[in-house]
C-alpha cells in the first residue's frame, strides 16, 4: 500500500504530521512513500504571490528534495496551473503509483478549501483515501468557540480559550521520519529538483539573487534563527521589538510561512527557554505573537468573506476610497515625502521583508492619510514579501484600515512623524535606507524642512488634514 504526501506550506521533514502518518502507514504495510508539490502558477498570480516568496519556496524545495531523497523518498513537482486542475493531476499521479492514501495539511483560504474538497471527492471516486490534518496552526479553529458554538470576533476573548485548548492538547513536536533503505540509491537521482516552473519567463536571475544571502533556506537555518532569538533576544523582545534599527525580532516569518519550521517547534523551544518563567512579560509577548498567528488563520477559516476580497466589518464596504494611482505609485516606490514611510518601503522593496511596527505605519499612512483602498496595499505586500502569508497579511491590513476584526478604531491614525521620533529617535533606520537624508540632524530627519530636502520629494498630503478627513469619512458610516 503506497502512500502519497501532498506538500504545500509544510516544507520540512521534522514535525510534519502528513509525512509522519504516510511513513507509518507505508512501513506497516510494506509500501513506499511518495511526495508531490503542485505548481499552480496561474492561480498564484491571481493571488498576487510574488517573486520573493516563490523564489524562497523554490530554493526550499531543492533542499527538501535532497533531504527526502536521503530518506529514500522521491519528491515530484506536478503542474496544476489553476486549483481546478489539482483533482485530476493528483488522481492521475496517485493511480499511476498505486497509492492507497493521500495525506496533506489543511489550508484556511476559501479557494484552497474548495480545491481540497474537490481533490478529496476525485480521489474517493477511484478508491483512494484522503487524510487532512490541521497542522498549520497550534490549535484547530473549530476547537476555539464561544459557549454558544460561534467563532470569536475579538482576539482577547479568543486567546483565553485558545490557551486552554492548547494546554489540553499539547504534544511535543516529532522528529523526522525514518529511511526507506531500499529506495535510497534509486531516489538519489531525483535529489536535484528542477524548479524553473516556479518562475515566470520574464523573471531574470538578477531579480532575486540578492535575496539568497538574506534568506537562506533549510530547516537547519530556521532552527538556527529560532535558537539564536530565544537565547539572545527573547527576554528583550517586549522592550526592543518596536525599534526597526534594532535586531530585536526573530526573523522567522519566512520560515513559518513556508513551513520550513512549524509553530509547535517554535512553542516547544519557547517552553524550554522559559524554564517555568512562562508568565514573564517578555516571554508572554512572543507567545502572544504565536496566538495572533493562529487567530488570523482562525478568522479566515470561520469567515470566508475575508478570502473573497471583502472587509470583515460589513459596514465598511460603503467606504469611498480615493482613486489616486499616482499617490499609490509614490507609496509603492517609497516617494511619499515622509521619511519613515519611505525608508520602510525601501526595506520592503530591497529585502522582501519589513519590520512589523513599520507594516502598521505604512498601512495606516496608505489607508488613512492617502485614503487609498487597503486591498491595493495588501496585494502589493503579497507581491513583495518573502514571508507572504495571506491570513496574516489580510489580518494586518484590515486591522490598520479599521475594516477587520480587532480593528484599530477608525479614529486611531498612526502619525508617521511621531512614530519615527519615538521608535527611531536618532534616525538610524531612516539613514540606513534613505542615504539622501543621512546628512540631516536628528530633529530634521523625521520631517525635513523644505530648505533641506534637496531632491527628496515634498509630502503628498498634509498629515493633520488627511487624518481629519479619514476620521470624518469613517464617522459617516
Amino acid at each position: 500500500m503506497n502512500q502519497l504526501v501532498w506538500l504545500r506550506s509544510d516544507l520540512r521533514l521534522h514535525d510534519n504530521f502528513a509525512l509522519r502518518k504516510a511513513w507509518s502507514q507505508a512501513k506497516a504495510s510494506g509500501g513506499e512513500v511518495y511526495a508531490v508539490f503542485l505548481v499552480s502558477q496561474s492561480q498564484w498570480q491571481g493571488h498576487n504571490l510574488g517573486l520573493p516568496k516563490r523564489d524562497f519556496i523554490a530554493r526550499q524545495l531543492v533542499q527538501l528534495s535532497a533531504d527526502l531523497a536521503s530518506h529514500g523518498i522521491e519528491l515530484r513537482l506536478l503542474q496544476a496551473p489553476l486549483f481546478a486542475d489539482a483533482p485530476a493531476v493528483l488522481a492521475d499521479f496517485a493511480a499511476g503509483k498505486q497509492i492507497s492514501d493521500v495525506y496533506w495539511q489543511a489550508e484556511c483560504g476559501w479557494d484552497e478549501r474548495q480545491r481540497d474538497d474537490q481533490v478529496s471527492s476525485q480521489l474517493a471516486g477511484i478508491g483512494i483515501n484522503a487524510h487532512i490534518n490541521h497542522d498549520r496552526s497550534l490549535v484547530h479553529p473549530d476547537q476555539v468557540l464561544t459557549h454558544s458554538g460561534t467563532p470569536y470576533k475579538v482576539f482577547t476573548a479568543f486567546k483565553k480559550n485558545w490557551l486552554s485548548a492548547l494546554i489540553a492538547q499539547w504534544q511535543m513536536p516529532k522528529a523526522s521520519v525514518g529511511k526507506q533503505d531500499k529506495k535510497i540509491k534509486k531516489t538519489k537521482k531525483y535529489a536535484a529538483l528542477d524548479v524553473q516552473s516556479l518562475y515566470l519567463s520574464s523573471e531574470l536571475p538578477g531579480d532575486y539573487q540578492h535575496l539568497h544571502a538574506l534568506w537562506p533556506t533549510g530547516e537547519d537555518e530556521a532552527q538556527r534563527r529560532l535558537n539564536n532569538f530565544l537565547q539572545h533576544s527573547v527576554r528583550d523582545y517586549q522592550a526592543q521589538r518596536d525599534f526597526p534599527a534594532v535586531a530585536g525580532t526573530s526573523t522567522l516569518s519566512p520560515y513559518l510561512a513556508a513551513g520550513v519550521i512549524g509553530p509547535r517547534q517554535c512553542l516547544a523551544a519557547w517552553l524550554n527557554e522559559a524554564q517555568g518563567d512562562w508568565f514573564e512579560p517578555a516571554m508572554q509577548t512572543w507567545l502572544n505573537e504565536l496566538a495572533w498567528r493562529d487567530f488570523y488563520y482562525y478568522v479566515m477559516w470561520h469567515f470566508p468573506k475575508v478570502s473573497k476580497n471583502l472587509p470583515f466589518q460589513d459596514k465598511t464596504r460603503a467606504v469611498q476610497w480615493r482613486k489616486a494611482p499616482k499617490d499609490f505609485s509614490a507609496w509603492c516606490e517609497g516617494k511619499t515625502g515622509v521619511p519613515l514611510v519611505d525608508a520602510a518601503m525601501a526595506q520592503l522593496n530591497q529585502t522582501g521583508w519589513m519590520h512589523n511596527r513599520l507594516r502598521m505605519v505604512v498601512a495606516s499612512y496608505l489607508t488613512k492619510n492617502l485614503f487609498i483602498d487597503w486591498r491595493l496595499g495588501e496585494a502589493y505586500f503579497m507581491q513583495r514579501l518573502v514571508d507572504a502569508d495571506f491570513a496574516a497579511n489580510n489580518g494586518g491590513w484590515q486591522w490598520s484600515a479599521s475594516t477587520g476584526t480587532d480593528a484599530a478604531p477608525y479614529f486611531r491614525v498612526f502619525n508617521p512623524v511621531l512614530q519615527s521620533q519615538r521608535f527611531d529617535a536618532q534616525g538610524e533606520f531612516i539613514r540606513a535606507w534613505l542615504p539622501e537624508l543621512a546628512q540631516l540632524n536628528n530633529k530634521h530627519i523625521h520631517q525635513p524642512p523644505s530648505a533641506e530636502r534637496g531632491l527628496y520629494p515634498a509630502p503628498l498630503v498634509d498629515l493633520k488634514l488627511s487624518r481629519r478627513s479619514a476620521i470624518e469619512a469613517f464617522a459617516e458610516l
